[in-house]
């Protein structure tokens, strides 16, 4: 599964981790059973069912499919989970959303704040990348439009997450594939791009 992520205090100690189907705390105890389910979608479309190794009486959600598809980001005393929603009818991502948890730091427990808010409906790329903003408190989230010919930027900060940019690629054929590893420039001007990843009759490799 390509939908896995997890998050630490700054002692190192194991705070949640989630596989965008469900939240789990340091305890193995589900913070939330159910995220990303998609109820406006046919049980053959929706990916948290088609994901599901379970049945009726016990789900076991194996996890988002893909890259990375989840994402922590911590601001302060809010823990956001980001993640989307794929239509295996569509074959596409519909819509990006997110969760939020705290934390108490003194008894270690954590508890659901939000849950499934929609940050945008449309078809979307499937990964999910988050750098840290130059203030370092907030955080930039960068996902690609379905056909890898606009990036989109959103700020994360306290009060929630918001669509801040949308902006053509110069060359999007070389945006189809790769590992995905980022990083800006000081100034914020540029971001690099890993496309390293090639995949050939003998599997893949750098």
């Amino acid at each position: 599964a390509g939908g896995n992520s997890s998050i630490c205090n700054e002692d190192g100690k194991l705070i949640a981790y989630s596989n965008g189907q469900v939240i789990i705390d340091v305890n193995n105890v589900a913070i939330e059973d159910t995220i990303n389910y998609n109820y406006n979608v046919s049980k053959n479309c929706n990916e948290w069912e088609v994901n599901n190794l379970g049945d009726n009486q016990l789900a076991i959600p194996m996890g988002l499919l893909g890259w990375q598809r989840v994402i922590f980001l911590p601001i302060k005393e809010k823990i956001y989970c980001v993640y989307n929603s794929y239509d295996y009818c569509k074959l596409n991502v519909q819509k990006m959303l997110f969760s939020t948890i705290e934390y108490d730091n003194n008894t270690h427990t954590s508890f659901l704040k939000e849950k499934d808010k929609i940050i945008l409906n449309d078809t979307l790329g499937a990964n999910l990348y988050a750098i840290r903003h130059g203030n370092g408190v907030d955080w930039w989230v960068v996902t690609f439009n379905l056909d890898f010919t606009e990036i989109l930027v959103f700020l994360v900060d306290d009060k929630g997450i918001y669509l801040k940019n949308k902006q053509q690629v110069r060359e999007p054929n070389n945006f189809t594939k790769g590992l995905g590893q980022i990083t800006l420039s000081q100034n914020g001007k540029y971001l690099a791009w890993n496309n390293s990843f090639v995949l050939g009759t003998n599997g893949g490799g750098f």
